[in-house]
């Protein structure tokens, strides 16, 4: 088991896609994530949604309770991926995403109702705007994406899939970026109420 006590940890609780759907991802982006010149493009198993970003903290197996007891109230969902952007802007572009075509308020109902008992724990919740997305790309430079966008344009990527389950992973940085590393899983609504409350801690040699 991951030893969640004794040292300080970089947070977040996401969601993982399943395996045919990363496949998908992979697929629609193709021969373009050969391209690198000022494109970094994120390794596939990076791929997630951000549902709440805790920073560092040396809290983990408590937000992983905590996460629990929220998820044991949040109610199973799907969702499908569909449509790219870039943050800040398409034309000065440090970041580009796949979007959330189906689900995405309910992501968004996810997200706040992780925020009572992280906000008992300490966490302030972010009250800027959230856009639910899956980072394909970072950019060493600002530029200009717009081709790129175009290239990528597609209504839908990959099938439509259950969220069963939200992620504590931890971001360790890796010399090519970061890794992360899963910690602990919980499953949402409905299952019974004992595995609901239970965070189910991952068995993972490599985190310590």
């Amino acid at each position: 088991m991951p030893d969640l006590y004794g040292r300080s940890r970089r947070l977040f609780i996401g969601i993982r896609p399943p395996d045919p759907v990363i496949l998908a991802i992979e697929q629609h982006l193709g021969p373009r994530r050969t391209q690198r010149d000022i494109l970094r493009w994120s390794r596939r198993e990076q791929w997630h949604v951000t549902l709440r970003f805790l920073g560092m903290t040396d809290e983990a197996r408590s937000v992983a309770l905590a996460m629990a007891a929220a998820t044991a109230r949040i109610s199973q969902f799907s969702m499908q991926f569909g449509g790219f952007g870039a943050f800040p802007s398409p034309m000065r572009a440090s970041t580009v995403w796949l979007g959330v075509a189906q689900g995405g308020h309910r992501i968004e109902t996810a997200a706040r109702g992780l925020s009572g008992p992280l906000e008992r724990m300490g966490f302030a919740t972010d009250r800027r705007p959230h856009l639910s997305h899956l980072t394909v790309c970072q950019l060493t430079d600002e530029a200009d994406v717009r081709l790129l966008l175009n290239d990528l344009a597609g209504k839908t990527v990959g099938p439509r899939f259950a969220v069963t389950e939200l992620v504590l992973f931890e971001s360790v940085p890796d010399g090519i970026g970061n890794r992360y590393v899963p910690l602990a899983v919980a499953p949402l609504a409905p299952n019974s109420a004992r595995a609901a409350f239970r965070a189910r801690m991952l068995d993972r040699t490599n985190v310590r």
